[in-house]
């Protein structure tokens, strides 16, 4: 995460709270949830540095809940109900007054199920690439920040890094973001296509996958891209 988003994420975030009406809390804390598309871990830089600096920024105490959207992790939207009633359970009785995702998965399942779980709260997107954003109705009253992925940009720092390269291997699944980067990188690469051959392992079961990847020569670097295998499991 760059220190500028970063800073429009906070400003954003702060803004929010102005708008959010007075807390339930009896004592007075804002509730921030903030929801990430398959785990913490995926966003740890952003997580410890939004937590610290809403905190520090903020005139009110903030009472934060990071809560991980596991169900991400399977393909299908046959799981998001029983989450769905889980975060209605959670915050029954609750309001929050500032909602954030990290990722696409999550800001769609709080586009799709926000009138009935947090219909007054503020709601952030945060942490989805521009071109994936593309794709999502964004309705009046959020606000979305995307990410941009430079992927010729990480190819050439691994050509400057290790110039002894000769092929590029990217790892993809077979989701439906997974066929966005296929068509994205294909078309990002070709610039670079006398400095290195470009290889794409999508959609193959995690056996296959490291079949293929442990047959690589030294030469090779591999460009791990989002990777969901044929039982449809993110890893």
């Amino acid at each position: 995460m760059s220190p500028s988003s970063s800073a429009i994420w906070l400003l954003l975030a702060s803004c929010a709270f102005a708008r959010a009406a007075p807390s339930a809390a009896e004592d007075g804390r804002k509730r921030v949830l903030v929801l990430y598309s398959f785990g913490r871990e995926y966003f740890n830089e952003f997580r410890y540095e939004f937590r610290d600096e809403l905190a520090r920024r903020s005139n009110e105490p903030v009472e934060l809940f990071d809560i991980p959207m596991e169900t991400a992790r399977f393909a299908g939207t046959a799981m998001e109900g029983p989450f769905r009633d889980y975060l209605s359970a959670l915050f029954a009785d609750h309001r929050v007054d500032l909602l954030v995702t990290m990722g696409a998965p999550a800001a769609r399942f709080c586009l799709n199920h926000r009138e009935q779980l947090f219909p007054s709260s503020p709601l952030l997107l945060a942490g989805v690439e521009r071109r994936v954003l593309a794709d999502i109705s964004v309705p009046e009253g959020v606000v979305a920040v995307p990410v941009v992925i430079d992927f010729q940009g990480a190819v050439e720092n691994i050509l400057r890094i290790a110039p002894e390269t000769t092929e590029i291997v990217i790892v993809l699944g077979g989701s439906a973001i997974s066929r966005l980067w296929l068509a994205e990188t294909r078309k990002a690469f070709q610039p670079l296509a006398d400095r290195a051959r470009f290889t794409w392992l999508q959609g193959l079961s995690l056996e296959e996958m490291q079949e293929r990847v442990a047959g690589l020569s030294p030469q090779s670097a591999i460009l791990f891209g989002e990777y969901g295998d044929a039982a449809g499991i993110v890893n």
